[in-house]
């Protein structure tokens, strides 16, 4: 049976669902393989059944846990299964059903619905299939048959090792997940119950705190509920049930555990350590569901304890405790191991297998299963390296996604105290850096000619070999380097007499086919090893399969886990590096699946040649053999290596990683690893093989790439020598000058390379540099991403990051890539014009700068939709800056993707931008939309998805986008762009109370972020300014609510702009300030000269941007006008102090006018400010009335010379004209003018009540 619709189900379930659930929820969908989504459809069941129970469980507690027998049950929550939850939900269950006051209680009817049987159809099929390997849905069933159904299933699938086909965990993945799903439905286990966390929040800078609930919603937004007084009472940090004023406890049962990550975990069981003959309980264990982690930082045994008392009516002690969970039909017990062993979780450590920078490989025995397997642990001295750590967690997921014979396999993960593990399958054999060992010394004394059961014997060999180090090294012995050299070789026996079987070659190259299949498996699933070498592939005891191991090293590619990508640069082996990755100027992204295969075609060289594809004294001549020397032909190295293998290393090993094997074309599924394996296998069946020999032309290339000076020189040899030969027709004297030149040359030679030498060490040294600051920026970004915590710390990380690369930019100041390193770390920290300075200058040293034509793109993307955003308010102006945006950004990623190196986040942008400047926002959203489905980052593409086609009151439209949105949020929750999308979104289609949670929630998780404020500024007016309410508010409520949201408006204004001062928050600001300074200007109470200052600074910075736009200058007139008269008429006996600055502000707008002057209500304004300021002036006594009387005959004839030129009068004209005449003493002429104006034309009701009030005014009515 197919899995349900994501979509239908995200829609209906992970809203609904309490936080803990809907994160499993989401777990069992996003698994990569098979069995990883099958056994996460069961661990979704797991948690929902425990918080079923646990609901149950805290109302019988809060009736006062009434019955003894019921109590007496519960004791076995100090070790449950599975089994007994189930148990447990259905007896408290039917117990709470079964009161008197049912009626009353919360969940009441769960166990009515837990026995009724129902249609449901895929619990149905499940049962059936479960039963006799059928599938079909018909007939009907009970949640209860199936939820028992469902227990007896794990304990048969899973709980004892067992292993399945992959297609049996693809069709049983899906089935149980709709099973569940569907029975949760119908169940309805948590009613309309929210889960929250009782927390003391902070009220003022004053540190008084009220007790309130933060709400943990399936969308992972945070919303806080108010308590009750009753509620302080209750203890803070503990997780409840409720709603209204209903309190269903869930501690400690159910806990939070907060930090650098936020997680809830279930009651897993009382982990007893066997101590003599006694069972000691050391912690309890919480499982948080979604990370399958075991939350060890919390010991509620005291807790239990509180919890058995209040059960059994009399004291329980901690010890008692410890009885209950060591009680001998207990099946969580650790088996006890073998004196003097370790134990580490569930398992016994029986010895070492090898160790490195990542940790430590412990050979194990699993006790709850028996079975043997290897332990990787990352000790306490490295867990505090937030490095290590987080390497060692991606090597879990990555490994986690994979399911494949060449590829080891994670059993399983978690933490022991201070100490990081995971569980892989035990490959009994030896890896291949063991057998190169043995092989090269048998090699050396058969002139390289090697049968196969050489390989199988090498195993055994190398196996005793690595023991003795092993001896050596524990020994702790004082031998000098000689002895214990001589010690390593007496343990590498003579080499076999085998002169019968298949080539040695044959063999190889069938093992390194199969590595390549398991590498091929990993690019399948977005994982690129980085780190293959010989010490990390594994050949089992039989010699009959390879296998690809630790993946500390490997660059991930996926949405969930994007933003744990690793932006260190040298990471992995140096020998078997490719040039590009070891080259310290590539992004990640450019370090694909051919890097694998040049480390898979070293390791075929060493394993082939038995000698090491390079050899150098020192790191940095190490790595200048990597990026710019060519290894010794195979053939030349070992003659005894067939000419078609030694073609199959030479193709992967090719330094111009474009020589390799290919990456899969458009519409091809081939990839680089599948066609070195095709190659392999047909070389061991004796097949043509696709690689062909590198041609003359690459040797004469190569020769001359590795011979440059020698060439040089040889050329200038030949030359000289035809000198010599004609020279006896020249003086002596020329000889000498040709002598000289060439002795200049050979000095220009040397001092040339002296600098290219010089070069290569500063380089070296601001790479040095530049990988500490990326690998610093990417764990930053990684914590952050996954776990959350505070952004000052975010932000601290990544200015040192910053800090860090431009250092080395100032080691190299050639040097493009610290620079946009830099500006990536900015960007992200909050510090947006720093970044976009910094992406600047890298594209200045190197215009092909992949991450900041990238950075910048997506930084002018998010402008342009902002831009969109307001286009309504200010739409000429808003239009003009988006246009901008748009072609800026377009400008940015051509430049990007006119490289064949491009990224596949560069190209998937330009389609639906191009359709998006060609004014096709609808069509643009869609081409955003098919690209997210692809996309390795889809959560940003979501995101411009839904603003490419923002408006206001969509319609049918606004679903579409708001799924968009949904997407984004869901696949980065911490991201600000998608939580802001997601607020637009909302506020398009009136949803206030998404649109201020999410904006709020954008402020609180990236307090830097300056679009959050912007939003949540523009939302605020939009409601006041368009929003009908209902019911509709009266004038007076309506002017109290401007009056209390104004200062905060206000404010996320002036904070947007201090973060970033970006001309895209212009058009909305000034649209706001404007309406705020006009109607302050009409209310003494709230006027304030600051208000329009804001105003004319927001103008002046238009202009800077559009200097010739009349209307801004008309506009920018306006504000200083008004200003000027209501400073004139503010307080009338403060008048002579305040002149100057009315006077300036008038001269100020008389200035704008005649920038404005060819518009016909421009030259109408510009006669209005002269006329006031004449008449201001007059009345301060600065001029006399001839004065002023000589100013308004001038504006008259400007006026009447104005009308005669253009041949139109606009409306304000005669207004002013008839305000002229009556200054003028003409009042009737001006009033016979006005009343011809009012009675001659159909006026809208505003401009009839402007003529009206001039005419009043003249009449000296007003």
């Amino acid at each position: 049976m197919p899995e349900p619709d994501v979509t239908e189900i995200r829609r209906r379930l992970l809203h609904a669902l309490p936080w803990p659930l809907a994160q499993a929820l989401r777990r069992a969908h996003n698994e990569k393989t098979a069995q990883g989504r099958h056994n996460a459809a069961y661990l979704f069941f797991e948690a929902t059944l425990k918080l079923a129970a646990c609901a149950q469980i805290g109302t019988y507690i809060s009736l006062g846990s009434p019955d003894q027998n019921l109590n007496k049950d519960l004791e076995a929550l100090a070790r449950a299964s599975a089994g007994t939850w189930l148990q447990l939900l259905r007896a408290v269950s039917e117990f709470n059903a079964g009161r008197g006051d049912a009626a009353l209680l919360p969940l009441a009817g769960v166990h009515a619905r837990l026995k009724e049987r129902a249609a449901l159809p895929a619990a149905t099929a499940f049962l059936k299939r479960a039963e006799d390997g059928g599938g079909s849905g018909a007939g009907k069933t009970t949640p209860l048959d199936f939820f028992e159904a469902l227990v007896a299933y794990r304990n048969h699938e899973l709980g004892h090792g067992a292993q399945r086909e992959a297609s049996f965990y693809e069709s049983a993945a899906g089935l149980i997940l709709s099973a569940v799903i569907e029975v949760v439905e119908f169940l309805k286990p948590f009613g309309d119950l929210q889960l929250g966390l009782s927390r003391d929040v902070p009220v003022d800078v004053t540190g008084e705190t009220v007790r309130r609930f933060m709400v943990l919603k399936g969308d992972g937004l945070v919303d806080y509920v108010d308590g009750t007084k009753e509620d302080a009472a209750l203890p803070a940090g503990r997780l409840w049930l409720f709603q209204g004023a209903l309190r269903v406890p869930l501690h400690p049962l159910v806990i939070y555990e907060s930090g650098e990550s936020d997680r809830v975990g279930f009651l897993n069981r009382v982990v007893g350590r066997p101590q003599g003959n006694a069972v000691v309980v050391r912690r309890c264990e919480y499982l948080d569901y979604y990370s399958g982690d075991r939350l060890q930082s919390r010991d509620a045994a005291q807790e239990l304890a509180a919890l058995f008392t209040t059960l059994l009516k009399t004291q329980v002690t901690v010890a008692e405790v410890e009885k209950l969970a060591g009680a001998e039909d207990s099946a969580d017990l650790v088996l006890a191991p073998k004196a003097g062993n370790a134990i580490i979780g569930d398992y016994e450590i029986l010895g070492e297998l090898g160790r490195g920078g990542m940790g430590v490989v412990y050979k194990a025995r699993q006790h709850s299963l028996n079975r043997i397997v290897a332990l990787k642990v990352l000790p306490p001295a490295l867990g505090g390296d937030p490095v290590r750590v987080a390497r060692f967690r991606r090597e879990v997921r990555a490994l986690s996604r994979c399911d494949h014979p060449n590829v080891v396999k994670v059993l399983s993960a978690g933490e022991d105290g201070d100490r990081l593990w995971y569980a892989m399958e035990y490959v009994e054999g030896s890896d291949l850096a063991g057998l190169y060992e043995v092989l090269a010394r048998w090699g050396s004394l058969s002139g390289g000619v090697l049968k196969e059961a050489h390989l199988k014997e090498a195993i055994n060999s190398a196996s005793t070999l690595s023991r003795v180090k092993k001896e050596i090294t524990s020994s702790g012995t004082t031998d000098s380097v000689e002895v214990i050299e001589a010690k390593i070789a007496a343990a590498i026996p003579d080499i076999p007499r085998i002169f019968e079987g298949r080539n040695y070659y044959v063999r190889l190259a069938e093992v390194i086919s199969e590595a390549a299949e398991g590498v091929q498996h990993l690019h399948e699933r977005g994982v690129i090893h980085r780190d293959l070498k010989p010490a990390n592939i594994m050949l089992t005891s039989d010699g009959k399969r390879a296998v690809v191991m630790d993946l500390g090293l490997a660059l991930v590619e996926d949405a969930s886990m994007s933003l744990t990508k690793s932006q260190d640069k040298i990471v992995g082996t140096l020998r078997y590096m490719s040039p590009e990755q070891a080259d310290m100027q590539l992004r990640d992204d450019l370090v694909d699946e051919r890097s694998d295969i040049y480390s898979l075609g070293a390791t075929l060289y060493e394993l082939a040649t038995l000698t090491p594809i390079f050899e150098a004294r020192n790191e940095i001549q190490l790595l200048e053999k990597v990026q710019r020397k060519e290894p010794v032909h195979p053939r030349k190295a070992n003659r005894s290596i067939p000419e078609d293998l030694a073609t199959i290393v030479l193709k992967a090993t090719a330094k111009d990683r474009d020589q390799r094997y290919p990456r899969a074309g458009a519409g091809s599924r081939e990839s680089p690893a599948a066609s070195l394996a095709e190659d392999l296998r047909a070389f061991s069946k004796s097949e043509p093989i696709r690689a062909r020999p590198p041609s003359a032309f690459h040797y004469l290339a190569l020769f001359y790439r590795r011979n440059s000076t020698l060439v040089h020189a040889a050329t200038a040899g030949a030359l000289m020598l035809l000198v010599a030969v004609f020279g006896v027709m020249f003086k002596l004297d020329q000889r000498r000058i040709d002598a000289e030149t060439a002795w200049g040359e050979a000095a220009a030679e040397a001092v040339r390379r002296e600098r290219s030498e010089a070069l290569f060490e500063t380089r070296a040294k601001a790479a040095k540099l530049l990988v500490d600051a990326q690998l610093g920026a990417s764990e930053a970004r990684a914590s952050w991403q996954q776990y959350g915590g505070s952004f000052d710390s975010y932000r601290e990380s990544l200015l040192r990051a910053a800090e860090t690369a431009m250092k080395a930019a100032s080691v190299d100041t050639d040097y493009a890539a610290p620079h946009s390193t830099a500006g990536a770390c900015l960007r992200d920290a909050g510090e947006p014009v720093r970044a976009r300075a910094a992406f600047e200058r890298a594209l200045v040293l190197d215009p092909s700068d992949h991450v900041a034509l990238l950075g910048l793109a997506e930084m002018d993307i998010e402008n342009a939709f902002m831009s969109a955003a307001v286009l309504f308010l200010n739409g000429e102006m808003a239009a003009q800056l988006q246009e901008g945006s748009l072609r800026r950004a377009l400008g940015h990623l051509d430049a990007l993707c006119a490289s064949a190196e491009a990224s596949p986040e560069a190209r998937e942008r330009l389609p639906g931008l191009r359709l998006l400047a060609g004014g096709k926002a609808k069509e643009a959203s869609g081409e955003f939309a098919r690209a997210a489905e692809k996309s390795p980052r889809p959560s940003p593409m979501w995101a411009y998805a839904a603003l490419a086609d923002l408006r206001f009151n969509p319609g049918e439209q606004g679903k579409i986008l708001h799924e968009y949105a949904e997407k984004a949020v869901q696949l980065s929750p911490r991201d600000p762009l998608a939580l802001s999308c997601r607020a637009l979104i909302a506020v398009s289609i009136r949803d206030a109370d998404t649109a201020q949670r999410c904006l709020d929630e954008c402020v609180l998780r990236n307090p830097r972020y300056a679009p959050a404020y912007y939003h949540r500024a523009m939302f605020r007016y939009y409601q006041l300014k368009y929003w009908e309410r209902e019911p509709p508010l009266s004038e007076d409520e309506n002017n109290a609510l401007w009056l209390k949201w104004t200062p905060g408006i206000l404010s996320d204004l002036d904070r947007a702009w201090e973060l970033d001062p970006n001309p895209v928050f212009l058009p909305g600001s000034l649209q706001f300030r404007l309406l705020i300074a006009y109607g302050a200007a009409a209310d003494p109470a709230t006027w304030h000269e600051s208000v329009f200052d804001k105003v004319i600074e927001e103008y002046d910075r238009f202009l800077v941007l559009f200097p010739g736009d009349q209307m801004i200058h008309q506009e920018r007139a306006g504000a200083a006008f008004t200003a000027a008269v209501r400073l004139w008429k503010f307080k009338p006996e403060e008048r002579k102090q305040r002149f100057p600055r009315i006077e300036e502000h008038l001269l100020d707008s008389i200035d704008h006018y005649l920038k404005c002057a060819e518009m016909d209500s421009g030259s109408a304004y510009l006669v209005r400010a002269r006329m006031t300021l004449a008449r201001f002036r007059r009345e301060m006594g600065k001029i006399d009335a001839d004065a002023e009387n000589e100013e308004l005959r001038e504006l008259l004839k400007m006026m009447d010379d104005n009308v005669a030129r253009t041949k139109i009068v606009a409306f304000h004209h005669e207004i002013f004209r008839g305000q002229l005449l009556a200054r003028l003493g003409r009042g009737e002429e001006a009033i016979a003018l006005l009343q011809k104006k009012l009675d001659g034309n159909k006026w809208r009701s505003d401009e009839r009540q402007a003529l009206q009030n001039a005419i009043d005014e003249i009449r000296g009515k007003r």
